[in-house]
């Protein structure tokens, strides 16, 4: 028997969020009636009309009986109008796929390839399950063996999740220029404006379409060079623009994930897992040598994987088989993905790691297209169901967006009343005196807040304070909340709100008593709204994604001249009562 998963390939976030919309939809008990037609000439199971065809009792029950077991029933809703609501959104989700293939969204390149993943995933799978032999459990023993031999996985390696903007000139009298052009981009950071949004603006590499993200790095992704500036990086401060061959390159680093060692005991479920998965890999690759591929195939070797990985150039072709063609934007992105969807964990998954599951999947299903394989019909309908809910994903996705896009009014009223959201960092020049917690911390205490009535009145400079109290000067430059935040959450709660040439209350930490000079303070600024308009649709539509899919739906229904049978529902199984105790 075929045992089918879907790859998380396959699943976004907006395939969730539309998926939760219309679960809504269906669990959402209506507060005002839809239109309602008793008299219209219709068959007795006809339970809703629209424009270009109905809803059926048969295709109720059909819809009721796809959703999981506990979720088939009404429960405490009146059941009339859950029943309502599953026509509905059968209804929404016809029109949006008629609108999807009207579109052509089954011809956009992003579609195809989701498409592709999901066929070489489904083939694969059948054709693994038929062929191979679950591998046996191993032992504690094997298992004790494993972890000693493969020590080095269980370290996990500092990681950094890295942005970058890149300027491409076509011969190097260009570099001067365009340096300068980025040292400029380079200051608006630093001035607090959004490194995304830069990147997203004037980078020149295809990573400008996920705001200049390259996902989390670890060292040995990129070359040599690139990791002197990449690890070499604060937080939030961008480096300097590094020059190649074809261009500048300007990196940001947003968060570190320090390195951490694990021992068996805390690792032991994922070593049984690796395991099972070398035995099963061993089994695959055994398989994957018996067949044949097309003689023009591009398969790199071992050495030349990991040149084209560290390579930066994201446009790399890493695989061709077939007209398939792997590049290496999309082995970014595909672990991009996995990291964020589970974070940086010992020896779980590489880009090398990715490259060969595709490149044995794919030879698999390159072999089953020769062949004329076929996939169980449970698969086929498996795939009929995915690509439809893609498609209908992609439709919701595009009329969502153009439905709040047309309403600049709405989109602009979110823009003033959340004007913190697509501002500049707010940020604050410091000078911090720490003194260390002696035998009399009250003493010290006491002298700091008479210093800094002092320094208030300008009778003392704050050098003076810092020797006066035998303390250690800090000068912490331009920092913004979110930097201080991560060292000093109470001063990040206190400074910003500080006028430019005042001073902290002092406050004792864990290990020391401190005050702070704010020497200056640059406040959030609100970006221009034209610059932000998409983020701030964006941004609109998660915070009111229920409404929005509301009033969407809504239009859409009435622009079909939908209409409810509701005597219909009565005949549904427990549709004949009128509510529910």
């Amino acid at each position: 028997m075929f045992r089918q998963r879907i790859s998380t390939e396959t699943r976004s976030m907006w395939g969730s969020l539309i998926t939760l919309l219309i679960m809504a939809l269906v669990y959402g008990c209506r507060k005002s009636p839809a239109p309602e037609n008793t008299t219209s000439n219709h068959e007795p199971d006809v339970c809703a009309e629209y424009n270009g065809g109905t809803v059926t009792a048969t295709d109720v029950n059909a819809a009721v009986l796809s959703l999981p077991p506990g979720q088939r029933t009404f429960k405490d809703s009146d059941p009339v109008d859950w029943y309502q609501s599953i026509v509905e959104a059968i209804v929404i989700e016809r029109l949006l796929l008629e609108n999807a293939e009207l579109l052509g969204e089954d011809r956009n390149p992003l579609f195809l390839e989701q498409e592709h993943r999901l066929k070489r995933t489904l083939y694969s799978n059948q054709v693994l399950a038929e062929y191979l032999e679950p591998p046996s459990e191993p032992v504690e023993d094997q298992l004790r063996e494993w972890y000693e031999e493969h020590i080095d996985d269980f370290h996990r390696k500092e990681s950094r999740l890295v942005y970058h903007i890149f300027k491409r000139y076509d011969d190097r009298l260009q570099e001067n220029e365009l340096r300068a052009e980025l040292s400029d981009i380079r200051q608006r950071a630093l001035g607090g404006e959004n490194f995304g949004i830069l990147a997203e603006t004037y980078s020149d590499s295809e990573s400008r379409h996920r705001r200049g993200s390259l996902g989390h790095i670890i060292r040995g992704q990129y070359s040599a060079d690139f990791d002197n500036v990449i690890f070499s990086l604060e937080e939030n401060v961008p480096s300097e623009p590094v020059a190649t061959a074809d261009g500048l390159h300007v990196f940001y680093c947003e968060s570190v994930i320090k390195e951490k060692s694990f021992a068996f005991d805390e690792v032991r479920t994922l070593v049984a897992g690796r395991v099972v998965e070398e035995l099963r890999n061993a089994a695959i690759d055994k398989l994957v040598e018996t067949l044949s591929i097309d003689p023009d195939a591009f398969v790199p070797d071992k050495d030349k994987l990991s040149s084209l990985l560290q390579s930066h150039d994201n446009s790399a072709l890493l695989l061709r088989i077939g007209d398939y063609h792997l590049y290496a934007h999309m082995i970014r992105d595909l672990l991009s993905a996995a990291v964020e969807q589970s974070g940086p964990r010992p020896g779980v998954l590489t880009a090398a790691a990715i490259f060969h599951d595709i490149r044995r999947r794919e030879i698999i299903f390159q072999h089953c297209m020769r062949s004329k394989y076929k996939i169980s019909a449970a698969a086929e309908r498996m795939f009929d169901a995915a690509r439809r809910k893609m498609l209908i994903t992609a439709a919701a996705r595009r009329n969502l967006l153009h439905h709040i896009e047309q309403r600049p009014d709405v989109v602009e009223e979110h823009y003033q009343k959340n004007q913190l959201r697509f501002s500049t960092t707010p940020r604050a020049y410091l000078i911090r005196c720490s003194v260390p917690i002696g035998s009399n911390p009250s003493e010290i205490m006491g002298l700091l807040e008479q210093s800094k009535i002092e320094l208030e009145q300008k009778l003392v400079t704050f050098d003076d304070v810092v020797k006066n109290v035998g303390g250690v000067r800090e000068d912490l430059g331009w920092l913004p909340p979110q930097e201080l935040r991560r060292t000093d959450t109470k001063a990040a709660a206190e400074v910003y709100r500080l006028e430019p040439d005042s001073y902290s209350h002092p406050y004792r930490t864990e290990e020391s008593l401190v005050l702070y000079h704010v020497v200056d303070v640059q406040p959030a600024s609100p970006l221009p709204f034209d610059s932000v308009f998409g983020l701030v649709v964006d941004d609109y539509l998660q915070s009111y994604s229920q409404v929005v899919y509301g009033e969407f739906t809504r239009k859409l229904l009435e622009e079909h001249n939908y209409v409810l049978h509701p005597e219909a529902l009565a005949t549904l199984p427990g549709g004949g009562a009128a509510s529910r105790e």
